[in-house]
């Protein structure tokens, strides 16, 4: 009997600890909507310049891609996903919140944001040494390490009203 309460216990910890979770999406090319399912955001660390570290994994169709691919999806994570915790790692929250309705001029800007390359300001730099990329059978498989500048792109997505400043609560 203890080891089906048990078992029961594990279970329901499992099921509300994110199994559940909501997702994001994204529209980043005039209005096509990108899923945050499509590529894989682990907490890799914090910079010396107060950049976040981002391991970011995607497949492309060419090798090309393969950098711009990962910055892009770097930038999307921080913005739409976060990162859970691990044991060794905290949580990244995600700097606009699920739900959050966005005006037409709000969506607008996101949308030129993402297909003009506003995001690579953000991007500070991709480990290319550590650049992994695997052929597949049709599509190249990579992973990377990406430094995100978040102060600055919190600070750009608070100036255009998408996000709320930290200290928007003491404005009466």
């Amino acid at each position: 009997m203890k080891k089906i309460l048990i078992l029961l216990a594990f279970a329901t910890t499992l099921i509300a600890s994110g199994c559940g979770a909501a997702r994001h999406s994204a529209s980043t090319d005039g209005g096509q909507t990108a899923s945050t399912d499509n590529f894989t955001l682990s907490y890799a660390g914090v910079g010396a310049d107060e950049s976040i570290l981002l391991k970011v994994g995607c497949t492309v169709s060419s090798t090309d891609e393969a950098e711009g691919a990962v910055s892009k999806y770097a930038v999307i994570g921080l913005m739409y996903k976060g990162c859970p915790a691990t044991l060794t790692s905290p949580e990244v929250s995600p700097l606009i919140a699920v739900g959050t309705d966005l005006s037409s001029e709000q969506s607008g800007w996101l949308s030129d944001f993402f297909r003009n390359g506003g995001y690579n300001s953000f991007v500070l730099s991709v480990a290319r040494n550590n650049m992994t990329i695997t052929k597949g059978k049709k599509q190249y498989s990579v992973e990377a390490v990406v430094a995100v500048d978040r102060r600055h792109l919190r600070k750009a997505l608070e100036d255009k009203g998408i996000i709320r400043r930290l200290d928007s609560v003491f404005d009466r």
